[in-house]
Protein backbone atom coordinates (compact mmCIF):
# COMPACT_ATOMS: atom_id res chain seq x y z
CA UNK A 1 0.00 0.00 0.00
CA UNK A 2 1.46 3.39 -0.89
CA UNK A 3 2.12 6.06 1.72
CA UNK A 4 -0.58 8.45 0.46
CA UNK A 5 -3.24 5.75 0.74
CA UNK A 6 -2.07 4.84 4.25
CA UNK A 7 -2.25 8.49 5.35
CA UNK A 8 -5.67 9.01 3.75
CA UNK A 9 -7.06 5.82 5.31
CA UNK A 10 -5.71 6.86 8.72
CA UNK A 11 -7.21 10.36 8.44
CA UNK A 12 -10.55 9.03 7.19
CA UNK A 13 -10.68 6.47 10.02
CA UNK A 14 -10.06 9.18 12.62
CA UNK A 15 -12.83 11.31 11.12
CA UNK A 16 -15.19 8.35 11.09
CA UNK A 17 -14.44 7.51 14.74
CA UNK A 18 -14.86 11.16 15.75
CA UNK A 19 -18.31 11.26 14.14
CA UNK A 20 -19.67 8.28 16.08
CA UNK A 21 -22.29 9.24 18.63
CA UNK A 22 -20.60 6.91 21.11
CA UNK A 23 -17.39 8.96 20.92
CA UNK A 24 -19.35 12.14 21.61
CA UNK A 25 -20.67 10.46 24.76
CA UNK A 26 -17.09 10.10 25.98
CA UNK A 27 -16.02 13.55 24.81
CA UNK A 28 -18.62 15.07 27.11
CA UNK A 29 -16.37 14.10 30.01
CA UNK A 30 -13.54 16.13 28.47
CA UNK A 31 -15.40 19.33 27.66
CA UNK A 32 -17.53 21.86 29.47
CA UNK A 33 -19.75 21.31 32.46
CA UNK A 34 -19.62 17.52 32.47
CA UNK A 35 -15.83 17.58 32.48
CA UNK A 36 -15.87 19.69 35.65
CA UNK A 37 -18.49 17.46 37.28
CA UNK A 38 -16.47 14.37 36.32
CA UNK A 39 -13.29 15.93 37.75
CA UNK A 40 -15.06 16.75 41.00
CA UNK A 41 -16.50 13.25 41.25
CA UNK A 42 -13.26 11.36 40.58
CA UNK A 43 -10.33 13.69 41.38
CA UNK A 44 -9.07 14.70 44.78
CA UNK A 45 -8.39 18.34 43.90
CA UNK A 46 -11.40 20.62 44.21
CA UNK A 47 -9.79 23.99 43.45
CA UNK A 48 -11.13 25.64 40.26
CA UNK A 49 -7.66 26.78 39.15
CA UNK A 50 -6.24 23.26 39.36
CA UNK A 51 -9.27 21.72 37.67
CA UNK A 52 -9.03 24.24 34.82
CA UNK A 53 -5.30 23.45 34.40
CA UNK A 54 -6.04 19.73 34.34
CA UNK A 55 -8.80 20.18 31.75
CA UNK A 56 -6.97 22.81 29.70
CA UNK A 57 -9.61 25.50 30.30
CA UNK A 58 -8.90 29.21 30.43
CA UNK A 59 -9.72 31.04 33.66
CA UNK A 60 -12.70 32.78 32.04
CA UNK A 61 -14.06 29.49 30.65
CA UNK A 62 -13.76 27.87 34.07
CA UNK A 63 -15.51 30.83 35.72
CA UNK A 64 -18.34 30.59 33.19
CA UNK A 65 -18.74 26.84 33.77
CA UNK A 66 -18.67 27.25 37.56
CA UNK A 67 -21.36 29.95 37.34
CA UNK A 68 -23.57 27.73 35.15
CA UNK A 69 -23.15 24.74 37.47
CA UNK A 70 -23.95 26.93 40.48
CA UNK A 71 -27.11 28.24 38.83
CA UNK A 72 -28.19 24.67 38.05
CA UNK A 73 -27.60 23.64 41.67
CA UNK A 74 -24.99 21.03 40.75
CA UNK A 75 -22.09 22.42 42.77
CA UNK A 76 -21.35 24.60 45.76
CA UNK A 77 -18.40 26.92 46.32
CA UNK A 78 -16.72 27.37 49.68
CA UNK A 79 -13.49 28.83 51.01
CA UNK A 80 -10.45 26.62 51.54
CA UNK A 81 -9.98 26.14 55.30
CA UNK A 82 -6.18 26.45 55.01
CA UNK A 83 -6.13 29.41 52.64
CA UNK A 84 -9.27 31.56 52.71
CA UNK A 85 -8.28 33.19 49.40
CA UNK A 86 -8.83 29.91 47.55
CA UNK A 87 -12.17 28.44 46.56
CA UNK A 88 -13.21 24.82 46.84
CA UNK A 89 -15.85 23.26 44.59
CA UNK A 90 -18.08 20.46 45.78
CA UNK A 91 -20.77 18.44 44.09
CA UNK A 92 -24.28 18.80 45.40
CA UNK A 93 -26.48 15.73 45.59
CA UNK A 94 -28.06 16.84 42.30
CA UNK A 95 -24.63 17.17 40.62
CA UNK A 96 -23.44 13.86 42.02
CA UNK A 97 -26.59 12.05 40.85
CA UNK A 98 -26.30 13.61 37.40
CA UNK A 99 -22.65 12.67 36.80
CA UNK A 100 -23.12 9.21 38.35
CA UNK A 101 -25.95 8.48 35.89
CA UNK A 102 -23.85 9.77 32.97
CA UNK A 103 -20.95 7.52 33.97
CA UNK A 104 -23.28 4.53 34.35
CA UNK A 105 -24.77 5.04 30.88
CA UNK A 106 -21.26 5.40 29.44
CA UNK A 107 -20.21 2.19 31.16
CA UNK A 108 -23.06 0.35 29.44
CA UNK A 109 -21.69 1.51 26.09
CA UNK A 110 -18.16 0.49 27.11
CA UNK A 111 -19.36 -2.93 28.27
CA UNK A 112 -20.98 -3.53 24.89
CA UNK A 113 -17.83 -2.40 23.08
CA UNK A 114 -15.62 -4.64 25.26
CA UNK A 115 -17.94 -7.62 24.73
CA UNK A 116 -17.74 -7.23 20.95
CA UNK A 117 -13.98 -6.56 20.80
CA UNK A 118 -12.75 -8.97 23.48
CA UNK A 119 -10.07 -8.33 26.08
CA UNK A 120 -7.09 -9.19 23.85
CA UNK A 121 -8.07 -6.63 21.20
CA UNK A 122 -8.87 -4.02 23.86
CA UNK A 123 -5.45 -4.53 25.46
CA UNK A 124 -3.71 -4.20 22.09
CA UNK A 125 -5.80 -1.17 21.13
CA UNK A 126 -4.98 0.48 24.48
CA UNK A 127 -1.26 -0.15 23.93
CA UNK A 128 -1.49 1.46 20.49
CA UNK A 129 -3.38 4.44 21.91
CA UNK A 130 -0.74 4.93 24.63
CA UNK A 131 2.03 4.73 22.05
CA UNK A 132 0.14 7.22 19.88
CA UNK A 133 -0.26 9.60 22.84
CA UNK A 134 3.46 9.35 23.58
CA UNK A 135 4.36 10.23 19.98
CA UNK A 136 1.77 13.00 19.81
CA UNK A 137 3.23 14.56 22.98
CA UNK A 138 6.69 14.50 21.38
CA UNK A 139 5.40 16.08 18.16
CA UNK A 140 3.41 18.68 20.09
CA UNK A 141 6.53 19.72 22.04
CA UNK A 142 8.38 20.12 18.73
CA UNK A 143 5.53 22.06 17.11
CA UNK A 144 5.10 24.38 20.12
CA UNK A 145 8.79 25.37 20.22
Amino acid sequence: MNETKIRNDFRDSLIEIYNFKMINTFLQFLQGEQAVLFALKFNIDKQPSNISKHLGFTKSRMTSIVNKLLSKGMITVSKDEKDKRKQILNLTEKGDDYITKKVQSTNIILDSFFDKMGNDKIIEFTKLLKETIKHMNEVEKYVNN
